[in-house]
């Protein structure tokens, strides 16, 4: 029996009480602070556009901006309507509580559709091409999405999020959420792992950028390495394989960071943005994701700025 895809929000009172219950365990133990959520107009619907990372495989992400949308604010208007990948909605269990926290597939007209009817987006235009980048990254959301030429990769502009609240004349806030990133680390990622281990096939629904190196698979390794499992070659055999085809593997939560979310001020798209030519649109509207990019990528660094561990690093280089 194939997953239901959802395309219209729908909330389960049982699910987003247990989910505001766990958040507040999350907001305790990394600390997170909150700000700019004044800025919100809950009257307008709207896309709350945030950058990505790869903890908990991105669902903290969305736990916590979901959290805020419905606890920070005074009035919370409205349905919060997450958007994700469709191979979600088909996970056991995770698939069904996306579903009843007001997750739907992330298709475009269902993105304006759904604005239309007044209910908010919550929204990552990067998916896992953003979740997927080295830490080293962090500060640079890549909101794009992986196109192949043969065995190569690159990135393209993602704008159709930005069109579809051009037609439903909401704004889009960006919102940044730095420390997630640091949770768990990826170090690199390799397209050429991704292609040679039949990753690309296997997630091929999911946009996968590359193959993400982990700080997890070298303690995996020193862990292993440590056991009389060492001298099994079919231990290691097991070990392989889980190490590249098992997520919940390589991407536990290693570092309890300080996050932040920071809501920034919104943009609003006209409707003739562009000269109203499909070409001159999708320029502008390239040009508008890029900001957005930009303006995230400013938030982290004052995010970042007192972070104890950073003031550690430049008093040593100094």
């Amino acid at each position: 029996m194939s997953a239901r895809i959802p395309e219209t929000p729908e909330i389960g009172p049982a699910t987003l009480k247990w989910t505001m219950g766990i958040t507040r365990i999350f907001n305790f133990l990394f600390r997170v602070e909150y700000r700019g959520v004044e800025k919100i107009d809950p009257d307008k619907p709207a896309i709350l556009a945030i950058n990505h990372n790869a903890a908990f495989w991105g669902i903290l992400d969305v736990l916590l901006v979901t959290f805020l949308w419905w606890r920070v604010q005074k009035k919370p208007p409205g349905i919060l309507a997450g958007y994700g990948e469709e191979a979600v909605f088909k996970i056991p269990v995770l698939g069904t509580f996306f579903r009843n926290l007001g997750g739907v597939a992330a298709r475009i007209p269902a993105l304006r559709k759904n604005l239309q009817e007044g209910h908010w987006a919550l929204f990552a235009p990067g998916a896992n091409v953003d979740l997927l980048r080295p830490v080293r990254l962090r500060h640079r959301p890549r909101f794009k999405r992986a196109v192949w030429t043969k065995s190569k990769i690159h990135f393209a502009e993602n704008v159709g999020y930005l069109d579809a609240a051009r037609q439903a004349g909401a704004p889009v806030y960006p919102v940044s959420i730095s420390g997630t990133s640091e949770i768990t680390p990826i170090l690199w990622e390799s397209p050429r792992l991704l292609r040679w281990t039949g990753m690309r096939w296997l997630r091929k629904d999911e946009n996968w950028p590359g193959f993400p190196i982990t700080l997890n698979h070298f303690i995996n390794l020193a862990i292993f390495l440590a056991t009389p499992l060492r001298e099994s070659w079919i231990a290691w055999i097991v070990f392989v394989l889980a190490n590249i085809y098992v997520d919940l593997v390589y991407f536990y939560p290693v570092f309890p960071f300080k996050v932040k979310v920071d809501v920034l001020d919104p943009v609003t798209i006209p409707e003739d943005v562009g000269g109203g030519s499909i070409v001159g649109r999708t320029k502008a509207l390239g040009e508008i994701n890029r900001d957005l990019e930009n303006r995230i990528t400013r938030a982290h660094g004052e995010q970042d700025r007192n972070r104890p561990w950073l003031k550690l690093f430049r008093r040593r280089k100094a």
